[in-house]
């Protein structure tokens, strides 16, 4: 928390007339020593220095009884009061006659807490903060050789990962392609199918009509072969005659009638020439 809202335009008023829990030091048993203090203000340290994920020059103005110190907050702890470390802030508050703090001081932080929690930074609240912070950077080359590595390495990171996801991305690509050309070919294989299957239903189709037609005709020829057969059995007198009669009373035959008249009629008139010569 104080990391985070150390530069805020709220902070002061947030952290003031809190609780800190801070550590002075290690005591005989080795084992660090904390106090419970009361935060009485935030104030500027002598030095910029560094805390958690950043750099600040604010410290805590912190009261333990009546004693008052100026505290940098890397020195606060996260943890939880102990019983101990509670017994002897309020036996020192007792003893030094100091005020203790009530439940209306309480609520008052308590609400304080939360508008600090939902308050929103503008952009020009923003702006400050980070200039802030840049103006307290100390260079240090072992520190921003160690930054730059880290973020080197970040880049590498994320290099890789954008790689890879490059990567799936092309090889989605190429199996939407390959299918997209595999759905073309099976169409366009399954076209061919239906126009060869239509070609061969339309040849099936003529062919059948010419079978039908040709049947008809042999049908035909049959029934007239037979019909002539049937006629030509039952009445060949008649047959005979009527071939007479056409041949005798038709053109033609008018025809050859009037030429052998002619021909009977030059050979006699050749005969009577030769019989008068003859008997002359």
């Amino acid at each position: 928390m104080l990391e985070k809202w150390a530069h805020a335009p709220f902070f002061e008023q947030a952290v003031t007339g809190a609780f800190a829990r801070i550590g002075i030091g290690q005591g005989p048993d080795g084992q660090m020593v904390y106090r419970i203090c009361c935060v009485q203000g935030v104030e500027e340290y002598p030095r910029p220095y560094q805390f958690g994920n950043t750099t600040t020059n604010l410290a805590l103005r912190c009261s333990h009884g009546k004693a008052i110190k100026l505290f940098r907050m890397d020195i606060v702890s996260n943890g939880a009061f102990t019983q101990r470390e509670y017994d002897r802030y309020m036996g020192t508050l007792h003893h030094e006659r100091q005020n203790i703090a009530t439940s209306t001081d309480v609520q008052r932080k308590r609400d304080d807490f939360e508008f600090a929690r939902n308050y929103v930074l503008n952009d020009k609240e923003v702006e400050e903060i980070v200039r802030i912070k840049r103006s307290l950077i100390v260079f240090n080359p072992t520190l921003e050789r160690s930054r730059l590595t880290r973020e080197r390495d970040t880049v590498e990171r994320y290099d890789r990962e954008i790689t890879r996801m490059e990567r799936e991305e092309e090889e989605r690509k190429g199996e939407r392609h390959r299918a997209t050309r595999e759905l073309s070919e099976r169409n366009r294989m399954l076209n061919l199918k239906e126009i060869r299957q239509a070609e061969e239903e339309a040849r099936r189709q003529r062919r059948q009509e010419v079978l039908e037609h040709n049947a008809m005709l042999a049908r035909a020829a049959n029934e007239e072969k037979q019909n002539d057969a049937a006629a030509a059995k039952d009445a060949p007198t008649t047959a005979i005659a009527t071939k007479q009669t056409d041949l005798a009373s038709g053109p033609a035959a008018s025809a050859s009638l009037s030429q052998f008249e002619q021909l009977m009629a030059t050979e006699q008139s050749t005969l009577d020439v030769d019989l008068d010569e003859l008997f002359a």
